[in-house]
């Protein structure tokens, strides 16, 4: 029993080393769509954990890095707003032409900000190349629970969250199939708040981890459920 104790002290401390080291060593390159992952805002808007998120999101657009953004999240029970609508409001703010960013409004977790985001970036797709081509057929949407692995070259992602919780976005992306770089944001002003979301990574991904093997052995649908 000792020896388990002891290498499940280590198993966490390797974890947590993992959640520190990845976001110093994660390079973003060039995507097709920069996204956004969620996090809270309040009646004036992103709070800064978000707003550091946005920041970083478009200095990338900014270089060059992507020609169009993906904010996401849904609407929490004390929110005013969603989150996804929120980040597009103040990337618009910041000057950034509408046409460039679109708000993913419905999920309510990590995972759900990553399918949800592919959805949306495939509808946003398809109505691109209908407008190109001056198609008249209806446009089909995709599920969310749409092919596991079948990220198209229309597809590659920037993912932009912060940076205790980057290495978990990473692991989910995987899981999902998705091809992706990422990019960490840093909020000082929330110091205190970060070096919390770093310890609570930890069993965070332990339980992402097993919701991953659950996608794995019953199906695409199993993942609607989060």
């Amino acid at each position: 029993m000792r020896g388990m104790g002891i290498g499940l002290v280590v198993l966490l401390i390797i974890t947590e080393a993992a959640v520190v080291i990845f976001p110093l060593v994660a390079r973003p390159k060039p995507a097709q769509v920069i996204v956004v992952l969620g996090a809270e805002v309040d009646a004036n808007g992103p709070k800064a954990i978000y707003a550091a998120r946005l920041f970083e999101a478009a200095r990338l657009y900014a270089a060059g890095m992507a020609p169009r953004i993906v904010t996401t999240g849904g609407q929490g029970p004390t929110e005013p707003m969603s989150e996804g609508e929120a980040g597009r409001l103040m990337l618009l703010m910041s000057g950034l032409p509408p046409e460039t960013v679109r708000a993913e409004t419905v999920s309510t977790t990590t995972l759900e900000n990553l399918l949800y985001a592919r959805t949306l970036i495939r509808s946003w797709n398809q109505t691109t190349r209908s407008e190109r081509s001056e198609a008249s057929e209806p446009m089909h949407v995709p599920s969310p629970a749409y092919e596991l692995h079948s990220t198209t070259n229309e597809e590659r992602l920037l993912i932009v969250s912060s940076w205790y919780h980057l290495f978990r976005a990473m692991l989910l992306a995987r899981c999902l199939g998705i091809e992706a770089s990422y990019a960490a944001a840093t909020a000082p002003a929330a110091r205190q708040e970060e070096l919390f979301g770093a310890l609570r990574e930890v069993p965070a991904i332990y339980l992402n981890a097993f919701r991953c093997l659950v996608i794995r052995f019953t199906g695409e649908d199993e993942r609607s459920r989060w």
